[in-house]
């Protein structure tokens, strides 16, 4: 969260190993999260911490995608209560200890291109936190037929 957010209690859907999701673990303390007891550290201290995985409270297996919501009463939780420059993701901790990626807010708008794209660092941290939860597909794309341009056209 980011410092002077006003909001008292953060809400997670689903519950922690609910059946067909992959949230496996949940820490919210203010400045108190550093990681879990299984290993994952994402290398500071966090408001919040999610831990993804096949097997319960742990994560062990492979998480190709997965969704979740944040939500507050009373109120309402906005992207500017959410430190999106601060957030991590580590991946891969199952056989490594994980490697951990972060928003890197790289973009110095004094130095953009004033036409180009919104560079401002709310902006810029949003596109690197969703980029962060978008893994490529391994799988080879179809190539589109005639029928399915005209489709793509409507």
């Amino acid at each position: 969260m980011t410092d002077g957010s006003a909001i008292e209690e953060l809400n997670f859907f689903p519950d922690v190993n609910a059946e067909g999701y992959h949230l496996t673990d949940v820490k919210a303390v203010d400045d108190g999260v550093d990681g879990f007891t299984d290993g994952p550290q994402a290398g500071g201290n966090f408001d919040v911490g999610l831990q993804f995985g096949t097997t319960a409270d742990s994560s062990e297996g492979e998480v190709s995608s997965t969704n979740f919501t944040l939500w507050t009463f009373p109120g309402s939780l906005s992207f500017e209560d959410i430190d999106l420059s601060g957030m991590r993701l580590v991946v891969d901790s199952d056989e490594t200890g994980g490697e951990v990626l972060e928003v890197t807010g790289m973009v110095d708008p004094d130095m953009a291109d004033p036409d180009a794209a919104d560079t401002s660092d709310g902006a810029t941290a949003l596109m690197d936190a969703l980029s962060l939860a978008s893994m490529p597909s391994e799988e080879d794309e179809e190539v589109d037929t005639y029928e399915d341009d005209a489709f793509d056209m409507a």
